[in-house]
């Protein structure tokens, strides 16, 4: 057989094969054919389920304070705090503006230790005061920031420092770092 004629029995074996494939297919029933399809319930629309509350995580403050900020001031030598007020202005401005927050703890810390040095130069500065207060507010320390805002309503009872101590208790009001205890730092500030 020439190769032309192989590829034409090929050709006719294929379609005839083709043609009687629907045939030999139809004949043979298969093993489900017979029993009829079992009907499904569609499922029933259930009303959803009203959304929860979003109840923001509540705040934790420390409200022990263990450092002492009344010291006899009488063996102090009152030098001006400015330089170590500034140094603490420039750590409190590195807290609004990092973004993360183990260095925002760190500049915190080193804010409260600036104005701590400030109030150790001037223990009656109410300026050093009222930013330590914020200092503490803002490492959670709501014990400290409250005395310390007590400190100021003592500072305002002696004429000397009686109008920078009621400068820094107008404030109080308005600071965002006290938010978390407002009633409680209005109060200590004789609000």
């Amino acid at each position: 057989m020439s190769r032309t004629s192989r590829g034409s029995v090929l050709a006719i074996v294929t379609t005839v094969a083709m043609a009687m494939t629907p045939i030999f297919a139809g004949g043979c029933p298969g093993p489900y054919e017979n029993i009829k399809a079992e009907s499904v319930k569609k499922p029933t629309k259930k009303a959803r389920p009203p959304d929860a509350p979003v109840v923001a995580e509540e705040i934790k403050y420390d409200e022990d304070c263990k450092t002492k900020f009344q010291e006899d001031g009488s063996k102090v030598r009152r030098k001006s705090p400015q330089q170590q007020i500034d140094a603490g202005d420039q750590a409190l401005q590195l807290v609004d503006q990092t973004p993360d927050p183990a260095n925002k703890a760190n500049a915190a810390i080193e804010a409260i230790n600036k104005y701590k040095n400030a109030l150790a130069q001037d223990p009656y500065s109410a300026l050093a005061t009222y930013k330590l207060a914020v200092s503490y507010a803002l490492v959670r320390k709501k014990g400290c920031a409250i005395a310390l805002l007590k400190r100021l309503t003592e500072l305002q009872k002696h004429p000397d420092f009686e109008n920078e101590a009621t400068r820094m208790i107008k404030s109080v009001d308005d600071e965002p770092a006290f938010k978390g205890f407002h009633k409680d730092a209005l109060t200590a500030a004789g609000l």
